[in-house]
């Protein structure tokens, strides 16, 4: 028995699902010569890393402004985003909405860190982005979910992202929220 086998199964989802919302042809693997070759994956690489590093930081600066308008907007228009609690938001306005509620309730006076643990290239339009997140300052945390250390909610994430007609924008977020230490 394979003891990982759901979470094997949710990752090969997203994977697909991801292939199958691209628009763009997946990074050249052909044989233009062993110098060219790499320096063509490297820039895919080093733009795409660019633009989600733009992403993250987009976020954070909705995050400080409150702005769920802004927030949403680095999500493509047929996103999914899965909550740390198993909620669930289907497209960039449901991810709004949510995100309006708890920027003007429990997460008003909230303030949140995100940092970029590894991407992954699947092709040169989709890749899997991995953070580490850190939410202080918060009014309220919803049933369900614990502060990972005092004052603290800590959280994994990870982001299937997606460039569409140029722009990167994230298509799934998966949200795991780190155990408090026992």
């Amino acid at each position: 028995m394979m003891p990982h086998l759901p979470t094997r199964v949710a990752g090969l989802a997203i994977v697909v699902t991801a292939l199958f919302a691209c628009e763009s042809d997946p990074v050249d693997q052909g044989s233009a010569g062993p110098a060219a070759e790499p320096r063509a994956g490297q820039a895919v690489v080093a733009s795409g890393a660019e633009a989600i590093q733009a992403l993250v930081d987009a976020q954070l600066a909705a995050w400080s402004a409150k702005d769920p308008d802004a927030f949403a907007a680095t999500y493509a228009v047929d996103a999914r985003f899965f909550g740390p609690i198993g909620d669930v938001y289907d497209g960039r306005e449901g991810i709004r909405a949510a995100h309006d509620f708890l920027f003007s309730g429990p997460f008003a006076p909230s303030s949140e860190t995100q940092v970029i643990t590894q991407i992954g290239f699947l092709t040169g339009a989709i890749a899997v982005a991995h953070l580490d997140a850190a939410l202080t300052g918060y009014g309220g945390l919803p049933p369900g979910l614990s502060p990972t250390e005092p004052g603290v909610l800590r959280t994994t994430k990870t982001w299937v992202v997606v460039k569409r007609a140029g722009s990167w924008q994230i298509l799934r977020q998966h949200m795991a929220p780190v155990a408090p230490d026992l």
